[in-house]
């Protein structure tokens, strides 16, 4: 498995909302957020399961999801602009707009792509030191917004085994509260009363990957985040992450990223000031 993620220096942060565009070149295995996700495809198809119901996406298919939600991409190239809504530091007209509707949603922008790509590009461009940064940038995200919400429906479509589906939500859970941790399949299967072998398959059913991947692949997104944001050093973001050694870190990040920790958070910082 092999995820490339271009964070571009048109990334930005405003009042809880983030910005960002990724390039996937390969699946993008079972994973939830603790924020709402808005994500539209501006290049590439592939398929997108959502909670486990299967759909075909291609440019202009859009969807959101709350924090209950967990999907995955299955695609060798696809290209995606993504709004992420962080609901403890939007302000109350935000929240109010996403307490409205009903999560998972879906649907698809023909027309309205360049306008939804504009405002992106808007958003995007507002200086950091600008003094009326966070009024602009929530005037940006509340336009985006309606223009996805006037074409989103409800996602109807019913997965083939909700038993299933929701072990495994529960095993993705306890693995984003405990990935930090020495945690294995065995501590998983007992969080969740079920047995080793039964979710490593559940895994593979709906995640698209095994459990050691996925748990691989979530600890490397937990620390693409500490190299982008923080100024921790990398062995610090290593152990923080639940790897037990430098040299596991730098094999699990070239693994899925394709480069070192270090070199992947120097591009960025130079793409940053270019």
């Amino acid at each position: 498995m092999h995820t490339e993620f271009y964070h571009s220096k048109q990334t930005l942060q405003v009042c809880g909302v983030r910005s960002n565009y990724s390039r996937l070149c390969k699946d993008f295995p079972l994973h939830g957020h603790d924020y709402y996700e808005f994500e539209v495809v501006i290049a590439g198809e592939g398929i997108h399961v959502v909670n486990g119901v299967s759909m075909q996406v291609g440019v202009g298919d859009c969807w959101a999801l709350c924090p209950e939600d967990y999907h995955l991409v299955r695609s060798r190239h696809i290209e995606i602009l993504n709004l992420r809504f962080y609901r403890s530091e939007l302000p109350p007209m935000v929240e109010a707009m996403l307490d409205g509707h009903t999560f998972p949603l879906c649907g698809r922008l023909i027309q309205k792509l360049d306008t939804f790509e504009g405002h992106f590009r808007c958003f995007n461009r507002i200086s950091p030191d600008g003094r009326y940064m966070e009024e602009e940038g929530l005037s940006y995200a509340m336009l985006m917004l309606v223009t996805l919400f006037r074409v989103f429906q409800p996602a109807s479509a019913e997965p083939t085994c909700m038993a299933g589906l929701n072990y495994v939500k529960r095993a993705v859970e306890y693995l984003h509260a405990h990935y930090a941790e020495p945690v294995c399949l065995d501590d998983v299967a007992n969080a969740i009363n079920i047995s080793p072998g039964y979710i490593s398959s559940l895994f593979g059913e709906y995640a698209g990957c095994s459990f050691v991947k996925f748990l691989r692949q979530l600890r490397v997104d937990k620390a693409t985040t500490a190299l982008l944001e923080t100024d921790e050093s990398v062995i610090r973001i290593a152990y923080n992450c639940g790897f037990g050694s430098i040299s596991n870190f730098d094999r699990a990040f070239r693994a899925v990223v394709g480069q070192s920790p270090s070199s992947f958070r120097k591009q960025y910082h130079s793409d940053i000031r270019e």
